[in-house]
């Protein structure tokens, strides 16, 4: 036991200038999970201007069936997800441009997935339960993209275009790799 301590009942938290003894506190799962989502987005902020995930997500959910502006349009439409969330456009990152609406697939040294490793936007992480929703999820075996909807730690959600899709859950032993957001201290 920490601190010395032989038994979970001799733990105590300090509250103001009283303690409270640990076994007191009633954390369940759901309390844990949703206070975990909101320490890792409050932490997560972009040098300019702020990303919003929770925009991104909004906006994905709400446009996830609406008529693509291409037939292969996973890339194009995660990418207007993450711009509703604030990410910036530029002259590398616009409408039409190549990291706006490819993958960035394979040996391709462009597209989405590539822009957002290279400018330290989203990074790939190893653990899928870290993967935030606004995470972007790629398909390792064909060309596809997809934005995270929803993750639980063991239940996760994605929505993308091409074959439209909302909250499909991701199985834990499909071929993908995860993106999130890049974490920066202050």
């Amino acid at each position: 036991m920490p601190y010395g301590k032989n038994k979970v009942e001799d733990l105590k938290l300090k509250k103001n200038k009283d303690y409270l003894p640990i076994t007191n506190l009633k954390i369940d799962d759901d309390i844990l999970y949703k206070r975990g989502q909101r320490a890792v987005k409050s932490f997560a902020y972009f040098k300019k201007p702020v990303f919003n995930l929770d925009k991104s997500v909004k906006y994905c959910r709400e446009n996830w069936n609406r008529e693509p502006q291409y037939q292969n349009d996973c890339a194009n439409f995660v990418s207007q997800c993450l711009v509703a969330g604030g990410l910036k456009e530029n002259e590398d990152f616009k409408p039409q441009h190549i990291n706006y609406i490819s993958t960035g697939y394979g040996r391709e040294k462009t597209g989405l997935v590539k822009y957002l490793e290279k400018n330290n936007i989203h990074g790939l992480i190893k653990n899928r339960s870290l993967a935030v929703e606004g995470s972007v999820v790629y398909w390792n075996n064909f060309s596809h993209v997809g934005l995270i909807t929803y993750n639980d730690t063991i239940l996760i959600k994605y929505s993308a275009h091409t074959l439209a899709k909302l909250n499909e859950i991701i199985p834990e032993k499909l071929d993908v790799k995860f993106y999130s957001p890049i974490i920066k201290s202050n």
